[in-house]
């Protein structure tokens, strides 16, 4: 995390915090705030490639599918999920 980032931080957004989380190599502690912020916004895509992205870490190929063909769904624009949806494609 680099100065401005630290300096844009919302403390209060689930998202924010699992992302601190990754970044200090904790995902097991990003994935309930994800799953939080999925509930608040189930279209909320940046929380589903997190999460799919974490899943493919795990080894969970079917839950990362699931999570990266949402976040395409929200954004299909989304050149890193879409990225992502192949790795977990071949889990």
């Amino acid at each position: 995390m680099n100065v401005v980032q630290a300096l844009q931080f919302d403390p209060t957004d689930p998202i924010e915090i699992a992302r601190t989380h990754l970044w200090r190599k904790n995902p097991k502690d990003a994935i309930p705030l994800l799953e939080k912020a999925l509930k608040k916004n189930h279209r909320t895509g940046e929380a589903h490639h997190l999460l799919g992205c974490i899943l493919i870490e795990m080894g969970d190929g079917k839950g990362a599918v699931k999570h990266l063909q949402m976040a395409l769904d929200v954004n299909p624009d989304n050149l890193f999920a879409r990225l992502d949806l192949v790795r977990a494609s071949r889990l």
